[in-house]
């Protein structure tokens, strides 16, 4: 199986995900967005009010400062992989870009460190 078809199977699952409470209070899943063969992963905590609204992660103000940080890098959002550690589900994420898609640095964001 390719990384784009592990990545959307990944999504597929997540979408319909009830194995924990979070699936109770979410308006939409935030299963990650990006590049399979991204050389960098971003990880947040898990997704925040505009998230959970448009199904995307990282894209409130963190987003946008986040997007601004790679613009001056040459970078877009698309040439990453962005996602949240928030349910076993998406540690396989984490776990998938790690084997699968390779990237050559892992940034954590939010208030707790992986």
């Amino acid at each position: 199986m390719s990384s784009e078809e592990m990545l959307k199977e990944i999504a597929a699952e997540v979408s319909i995900c009830s194995r924990c409470d979070l699936c109770k209070g979410r308006t939409k899943a935030v299963p990650g967005e990006g590049s399979p063969h991204a050389k960098i992963l971003f990880i947040g905590e898990g997704p925040g009010f505009h998230e959970d609204r448009q199904g995307r992660p990282f894209v409130g103000p963190s987003g946008q400062f986040l997007e601004e940080l790679l613009k001056s890098i040459g970078l877009k959002r698309s040439d990453v992989f962005i996602t949240n550690v928030v349910s076993a589900v998406h540690l396989r994420i984490v776990i998938h870009c790690q084997w699968r898609l390779t990237p050559a640095t892992i940034i954590s964001r939010g208030r707790s460190p992986l």
